[in-house]
């Protein structure tokens, strides 16, 4: 079962990969979407353990540092994806 995901995820990951760093950042804007409005992904969580370290911020602030960690996520997440084929000039 493992193999059989491997086989069909590795060329969608592959494309991503494969992208520009332009379309690149603008599919993770497209992931921060789906994985913030869309799906909620822990949200609870984040909520909750931003009020115990940061009681003494207003509401705005912490739905900012909230929405920056989830944009934060997705960026590393998808950056982890685009080591596949980065190459040293792009690095640069």
């Amino acid at each position: 079962m493992q193999r059989l995901v491997y086989i069909l995820s590795y060329p969608f990951l592959w494309c991503i990969a494969s992208l520009p760093f332009r379309w690149f950042y603008f599919f993770s804007d497209f992931v921060f979407f789906l994985v913030y409005r869309v799906s909620g992904y822990r949200k609870g969580v984040v909520r909750e353990n931003l009020n115990l370290v940061f009681p003494e911020l207003s509401r705005e602030r912490l739905l900012r540092i909230e929405k920056a960690f989830y944009k934060h996520m997705c960026d590393v997440f998808l950056e982890t994806i685009k080591t596949m084929r980065v190459q040293k000039k792009e690095l640069k």
